[in-house]
């Protein structure tokens, strides 16, 4: 029999080759044009750049856009403390354009030019004053689709700065050991992956090049000759700056030996390059057949060229993985590359040692994964080792799993494998972040399956305790418990080992816990336990009417008592704590008021924290107003905790560190409440009626604001004409300068804005993209896209105005400057005021309505990779929610859901029901109380995956097509190949009988049948069996030969399971690993 099978082999394998040469010649004709665009490039920089000394500015340089007027940009670094509006000049210091265009064009006098990539052409100059001439007038030439300043960009790293006892030297041993690998446990997948056999794979690194001679990559590198720099010898990728030769040994850390690093030079030893450089760099690992592309670089501004040379990649299914980059911003709003936020590239931030998001590392939905990326020691250029920390260290980390992650799922499509990473990821810990990353930090052991031993039990859950405190930690026999107190990963090396209870009083501490046994781990255990002294006497003086006037204690969290010497507290002095050293305070809960209390008709002094620079967190059970200035200038203090206030005078948080607070009696804000609260990220106002003046203005960095019952006490007020000035009772300066908060829902809020101003107003310096209303009347003021500073270097606005009926009248459209590019979408119902005015104003109007409702809808699958809860959002009017269970792939009489009436829906791992969705309501209502327009809309229908069955081992289900693809062959059950629910009622039929055995190969049905009578079919494709027995054989492979010679075409099931590449064509490919699953099985 196996000389048959030799025989067949070889006669299929020669008339396979015959076929061959055609295709792959038609493909050679299109790699030597992208082989000379590549080779040009590489030519001009080696040419022209060699004697440039580039500088790295911080411009952001989008493709124009002919269609509309060219926007200003101004550059980050233009921009002073005091935001002023200096415009920095576009940089020229290339002296190359990269032009956009599908016919002949004028080049205005480029000395060089070269094509070979798509329409693209780099247009080489011979000085700065020339390229910029040209630039000028390719803006306005009609033959030209885009033109881009080829500019300077550079590797993207963070510089820790230490002392010269904070130096260390680093060995092989430290970096084998480094806390990165312990923390995500990366450490022990590859201890076991190590030894296993697997093809070579070959990751692509674009940066500075290479020190190859070091001795962390002996057998770990291919040489690749490539520096395209314009610095050094043009065949030899050797690193004269560090950074490639760090981010390389990032990636030979987090893989096992089989994995090969191809490195590509395109930055100078300062670390500088162009971006042609990248992109003829891109483009060769792409050409040489590399499938994982890492790239820690800092790029500048939207390319037209970037968006095709990521089509370019996906295509040829290269998944390229970049740094998120380093300077603390949200990308979802900054104006970024698109490779940096592409839904085709994968973004990671950068983790410490605590496993959160380090100080300098950008955040947004942008970010796919967190990863280390903070002193991670690895190799440095002159064959040493060394500390490296910032974005361009996290990224190759995830570049290294997401190449293990193949090895061990080679079949996986690059979608999943990215699903399975953020599914498994460890949600991070730090309060009021939701908004800020959409996953957690990458966690190996979960991603890879790995057994964990249980978690470890925390005596105390997280809180504030009045008192000494005593923590024990619990876990089963055997185990061996280590933890730390500073937030970092207790492993065996960095932890405490537990043998009694942990006591303290007068601190906090975040207890951290890890089980150990036998080499197996769990997942850590954390808990942020405040242990407040209790206050005595001898602490305090104390007037007669209850008022503390001195401190005299040395505690670091202090409680302070209900009554001293006797004398029930009421009221704290100012400036009673602001010299202390207090982390934390607790009010004693006789006191109901703190800070000026003037406007209330009380006393009239500053707090007792005023200025106070380390106080950390307060709370006060019983405060139920919150006096002007209350925390002024408390610039350490981030979290409080007032459960019962109702009211936040003036200028409360005026520059405190506050990061979120949840108020859930507050109902009144007064002017300023948390004015340049600037590090304020989420805020909670469930009950919150009334704001004045500046309640958020300066709050920079806020991205939630939940406040869905505001409304300004306009009853008693009369509008005798438009021109009248609300004030105070408008939203004066409310959203000035909150820079990334991009959407707000206010739907009880009648009256909006006062007057729109150069220099304030309600959406000064505001970059709002939507905003939701239901109830308003009066708009004295818009949200004013592209009129200042903040929005010129954010992404440019289409700003959307969702107006109700109630509207009487509204602010025009018009701005403040000529030049001033004006942006809005109006949606709202026909033959209301708010469609006269957008058709007034020249803005585009949308009938709102089911079919214009949805911005965006929920997910299409639920499973065990589903990392954030299902969101339904459309557009409407005083809208409700409610979400629905449904037996069958059809919206109709379906289970209401108790409970889930919001537009977010978590399912867990419930199996009730096969499919969910949302449906909403709007209905927009006149002033009078008439229903103007009514509709519902549904969301798309979300398949769950958990009422089904799951694939076992080799066996992989595409639910989308109802397809079972596995490489189990001479099967007699399907339970081998599948999971099936006992819940789930189910038939099977099997493709083939023999010797009374049924057996189960392709063509084969599972039959699921619902409660709702309705029934899903899926069908088998057992690979490389193209005749139905369930066997992959010689009559296999020649069936599959004989199709790849175009002799005999397989149709339906059979020539999917011949389609082993599954790339719609049967070819040498397909036969060869059809041959490769006979001689295994």
């Amino acid at each position: 029999m196996r000389n048959i099978i030799c025989i067949l082999l070889s006669i299929s394998l020669l008339a396979s080759i015959l076929c061959v040469p055609v295709s792959a010649t038609t493909e050679k004709i299109k790699s030597s044009d992208i082989s000379g665009f590549i080779n040009g490039i590489n030519e001009l920089t080696q040419k022209y750049d060699a004697d440039k000394d580039f500088e790295v500015t911080s411009e952001n340089i989008p493709s124009e856009n002919f269609s509309e007027e060219a926007p200003t940009y101004y550059s980050a670094s233009s921009v002073s403390e005091n935001e002023t509006d200096d415009v920095s000049e576009l940089n020229f210091q290339t002296c190359r354009l990269i032009v956009q265009s599908d016919i002949d064009f004028n080049d205005y006098g480029a000395v060089e030019k070269v094509s070979g990539f798509e329409n693209f052409h780099i247009l080489q100059y011979k000085t700065e004053v020339d390229a910029k001439k040209a630039y000028d007038n390719l803006l306005n030439n009609p033959d030209v689709i885009s033109v881009d300043i080829d500019a300077v960009i550079s590797v993207d790293s963070v510089e820790a700065t230490r002392t010269d006892t904070e130096k260390e030297t680093y060995t092989r041993e430290d970096f084998y050991n480094c806390w990165s690998l312990n923390a995500t446990g990366m450490d022990k997948v590859l201890e076991y992956y190590n030894d296993k056999q697997f093809p070579e794979i070959i990751v692509g690194v674009i940066d500075t090049g290479v020190n190859y001679e070091h001795e962390l990559f002996d057998e770990r590198l291919i040489r690749t000759y490539f520096n395209n720099s314009g610095e050094d010898d043009p065949y030899d990728e050797s690193d004269n700056n560090g950074h490639g030769t760090a981010v390389t040994s990032c990636i030979i850390k987090t893989t096992p030996d089989n994995v090969k690093i191809a490195n590509y030079r395109v930055f100078n030893a300062n670390g500088s390059g162009a971006t042609s450089s990248i992109c003829a760099a891109i483009l060769q690992a792409i050409e040489k057949g590399i499938k994982t592309l890492n790239l820690s670089i800092a790029f500048s501004g939207d390319l037209e060229i970037q968006l095709s040379i990521l089509e370019h990649a996906r295509k040829n299914n290269t998944f390229i993985i970049c740094g998120a980059g380093n300077s603390s911003s949200n990308i979802d709003i900054r104006s970024a590359s698109y490779i940096n936020t592409s839904d085709d590239t994968c973004s990671v931030g950068a983790s410490t040692k605590q496993n959160l998001p380090a100080y300098f590392t950008n955040y947004g939905s942008g970010v796919d994964i967190v990863a280390p990326g903070l002193d991670v020691v690895s190799a440095d250029k002159d064959g040493t080792y060394t500390l490296f920390s910032g974005t361009s260290a996290s990224s190759p980390y995830m570049a290294g799993v997401f190449t293990t992650l193949t090895c061990v799922c080679p079949d996986l499509s690059t979608v999943e494998k990215m699903r399975m990473i953020k599914a498994s990821s460890t949600e991070i810990s730090e309060p009021y972040i939701k908004y800020c990353f959409e996953t957690g930090v990458i966690d190996c052991l979960a991603l890879f399956g790995f057994d964990k031993l249980e978690p470890v039990e925390i005596s105390l859950d997280a809180g504030i305790y009045e008192g000494p405190v005593t923590v024990e930690l619990f876990a089963e026999d055997g185990y061996e418990i280590y933890y730390t107190m500073d937030q970092t990963y207790p492993s065996p090396k960095n932890g405490t080992l537990y043998t009694k209870p942990i006591s303290f009083v007068g601190d906090y501490f975040e207890i951290v816990a890890v089980a150990y046994k036998d080499g197996v781990r769990s997942d850590f255990s954390r808990e942020l336990i405040h242990a407040a002294q209790i206050g005595t006497d001898d602490m305090f003086t104390i007037t007669d009417d209850g008022i503390i006037t001195r401190y005299m204690g040395d505690t670091l969290y202090l409680k302070v008592p209900e009554t001293v010497n006797g004398i029930t507290v009421t009221d704290i002095a100012e400036g009673v704590f602001a010299e202390s050293s207090l982390h934390g305070l607790i009010l004693p809960d006789t006191m109901t008021f703190l800070g000026d209390m003037s406007l209330w008709g009380g006393t009239s002094h500053n707090s007792c924290v005023y200025g106070n620079k380390t106080i950390k967190k307060i709370s006060g059970k019983n405060i139920k107003i919150l006096g002007s200035k209350a925390f002024y200038e408390c610039t350490s203090l981030r979290e409080v905790d007032f459960p019962n206030c109702e009211q936040i005078g003036n200028e409360v948080f005026y520059f405190t560190n506050l990061v979120g607070a949840h108020f859930p009696k507050v109902t009144t804000l007064l002017t300023g409440a948390f004015y340049y609260a600037q590090f304020l990220r989420e805020l909670y106002l469930p009950n919150c009626t009334k704001m004045l003046d500046d309640a958020f203005s300066m709050c920079k960095q806020l991205q939630h604001l939940y406040a869905p019952l505001i409304d300004i006490d306009v009853d008693s007020i009369e509008y005798p004409d438009w021109e009248f000035n609300l004030a105070e009772e408008g939203l004066l300066n409310t959203f000035s300068t909150t820079a990334q908060l991009t959407y707000i829902n206010l739907e009880q809020a009648r009256v909006i804005g006062w007057g729109k101003h150069e220099f304030g107003g309600a959406f000064f310096r505001s970059n709002i993209h939507r905003m939701d209303l239901s109830k308003v009347e009066y708009i004295y003021e818009i949200p004013w896209p592209q009129a200042n500073f903040f929005s010129k270097i954010y992404q440019p606005l289409t700003v959307e105005l969702n107006l109700p009926a109630t509207l009487r009248r509204c602010a025009d459209a018009k701005g403040y400057f000529d030049d001033e590019i004006r942006n809005y979408v109006v949606y709202a119902s026909l033959k209301t005021y708010a469609e006269k005015w957008a058709n007034d104003n020249g803005v585009k109007f949308i009938a709102l309505n089911a079919e214009t409702s949805i911005a965006e809808d929920i997910e299409p699958v639920w499973d065990k990779y589903s990392y954030k809860p299902l969101y339904f959002d459309a557009r409407g009017f005083n809208r409700t929610y409610q979400w629905y269970g449904s037996y069958d792939n059809k919206i109709g009489n379906d289970v209401a859901i108790t409970g889930a009436t919001t537009n977010e829906f978590d399912p867990g791992e419930s199996s009730k029901y096969a499919y969910y969705y949302c449906r909403m309501t709007s209905t927009d209502i006149d002033n009078y109380g008439k229903i103007i327009s009514s509709f519902e809309v549904n969301s798309t229908l979300c398949q769950n995956r958990f009422y089904y069955m799951s694939a076992k081992e080799k066996t992989e289900i595409d639910y989308d097509n109802h397809l079972i693809f596995s490489t189990l062959c001479a099967q007699k059950d399907m339970s081998q190949m599948v999971n099936i629910p006992e819940s789930m009622n189910y038939y099977t039929v099997p493709s083939t009988v023999y010797k009374n055995y049924y057996w189960y190969g392709t063509g084969s049905s599972l039959l699921i049948y619902h409660n709702g009578g309705t029934r899903e079919e899926f069908t088998l494709i057992v690979q490389g069996d193209v005749n139905g027995d369930s066997a992959v054989d010689v009559l296999d492979c020649f069936a599959v030969s004989l199709d790849a010679n175009n002799q005999k075409n397989l149709e339906g099931h059979y020539k999917t399971a011949a389609d082993i590449d599954r790339n719609d064509e049967i070819d040498v490919v397909d036969y060869q690993q059809v041959v490769n699953l006979a001689l295994s099985a």
